[in-house]
């Protein structure tokens, strides 16, 4: 090949020419187009160049030298299927290298479609409702782990880069921004306080608590060991919590506690049951696992002993815990469904992958009735007047279950400022801004939609992050029941 993506002037300009270079020929071939341009672009993914690496990868497929290859995403997951088997033509030359005639050909084989669960509606919403700040959202079916909407955000248009040569500037990529990298399966954030439901049904399985326990939040939990103070994020308090009210206005010091007691080694165990730490295997080969931290992992990452003070920050979604948004999301479907768990697909029928197979994992708990328990705080966190989310609340509405979180970047260990103090000093810089959180599904009581919705460095997970995932619940509500 001499030249590639030629542009109409310069096809013109051969062709006054071709008869002055008779062994050179114009030749047309197909390329990927997609319509929709970045709004799938973290699943579809893009084509590029064959590389070495990918010859040794597909040594059994032969590439020409100009042939485009899936690069990531659904491209290159199912390669070998979206690219069918190229055609071959035996040609008889002379000694100049004319061509005298065609000795055989062999047909090309047509590839295979591959459909995919996203609904095009919800996840054009999830795309527009995160508006380009940087982020990522979500959306599953939890009765058989189909996804509706992944967005990460910043993204890009893959046809720029379904093409054999690269002559688009890179500034206009915005690299720093990395729009390339899928934050909804790679990006590793802490969970905040949405792990807070988790950690309340273990200390109800673990008959550390019960519905009607009151723990005295006066602001901060003081460890017996060493004295220190872990404040939470009420400064004064949240007066006398049980369970529910711990969950519905989010008191960190009802989960010091509770997490002091239940120790490092029941969460794990009791976390990894829901997929923490793990990938979740969906078809997307650039998926990262999260980290459910254990005593061993500790001494074996950071090279020292387990402390309390430890366990105390992850029964906040603190520390050393992260997830991420698919991984979070998986793991709140469990709660949507009673402890089943569909493996997440983005397709809609196995296509030799095992990946797709159409399995799930199941957490058995002692007392079934610890499910309605959660749930019901989790309705409660909208609907009722001291919610962290209750600026959600519509009367007549549909029926949410959700729990805000605020992951911060920047710990907060200044004793002699207030958090809020010393927050106003850390915001000062936008990057160090805590990540806003709302993990939710819906309507309750048969929910058809889990969505997890993470605005980086959006501050408030309540007045950032909730309305998103609202509105698409609501939305996708609307064209189901059009549907039927």
């Amino acid at each position: 090949m001499i030249a590639d993506n030629l542009t109409d002037e310069e096809i013109s300009r051969f062709k006054i020419f071709s008869e002055l270079m008779p062994n050179i020929k114009l030749r047309t071939s197909l390329r990927r187009y997609l319509p929709h341009k970045n709004l799938f672009s973290h699943v579809t993914g893009h084509l590029g160049p064959v590389s070495k690496e990918d010859k040794i990868i597909f040594s059994q497929s032969n590439y020409s030298n100009d042939a485009l290859i899936g690069k990531v995403g659904i491209e290159r997951t199912f390669e070998e299927l979206l690219k069918g088997k190229a055609g071959k033509s035996f040609i008889e030359v002379d000694v100049f290298g004319n061509r005298i005639r065609e000795i055989n050909r062999v047909a090309p084989l047509r590839s295979k479609d591959i459909t995919l669960t996203l609904d095009i509606n919800l996840q054009r919403l999830a795309r527009q409702e995160l508006n380009s700040r940087r982020g990522a959202i979500v959306a599953l079916d939890p009765s058989n782990g189909h996804i509706k909407a992944m967005v990460s955000s910043p993204d890009y248009n893959p046809n720029i880069l379904n093409r054999s040569e690269f002559d688009i500037p890179l500034a206009e990529s915005s690299l720093d921004e990395a729009p390339f990298f899928n934050r909804a399966i790679s990006g590793s954030y802490p969970p905040a306080s949405t792990i807070k439901p988790f950690i309340g049904l273990l200390g109800l399985e673990e008959k550390i608590i019960d519905a009607s326990t009151i723990i005295e939040d006066v602001g901060f939990f003081q460890l017996k060991e060493d004295g220190r103070r872990y404040r939470g994020w009420k400064e004064d308090g949240h007066g006398k919590v049980n369970l529910e009210k711990a969950i519905v206005e989010s008191s960190d010091v009802f989960f010091y506690e509770l997490s002091s007691k239940l120790t490092i080694d029941r969460i794990s165990s009791f976390l990894a049951k829901f997929g923490f730490g793990e990938t979740t295997g969906i078809e997307l080969l650039t998926e990262t696992e999260s980290i459910l931290p254990t005593r061993n992992w500790k001494l074996g990452n950071i090279g020292e002993t387990w402390f309390v003070g430890d366990t105390i920050n992850i029964g906040i979604g603190q520390g050393y815990i992260t997830s991420t948004p698919l991984q979070l999301a998986v793991s709140l479907s469990a709660i949507a469904n009673r402890g089943i768990i569909y493996k997440p697909t983005l397709v809609t029928q196995d296509y030799g992958q095992e990946s797709n197979q159409k399995t799930f994992a199941s957490v058995k708990i002692k007392n079934q009735s610890h499910w309605e328990v959660i749930e019901k705080s989790m309705i409660s966190v909208i609907n009722s007047w001291n919610g962290t989310a209750h600026n959600l609340y519509k009367e007549g509405g549909t029926v949410i279950a959700g729990k805000t979180g605020t992951a911060q970047i920047r710990s907060l260990v200044d004793q002699e400022l207030t958090v809020s103090e010393e927050y106003e000093g850390v915001r000062l810089n936008i990057k160090d801004r805590d990540h806003a959180l709302f993990a939710s599904y819906g309507p309750v009581p048969d929910p058809n939609l889990v969505v997890v919705v993470i605005v980086e460095n959006g501050e408030s997970g309540s007045a950032v992050a909730a309305p998103i995932a609202q509105k698409l619940i609501e939305e996708y509500q609307k064209s189901t029941d059009y549907e039927q």
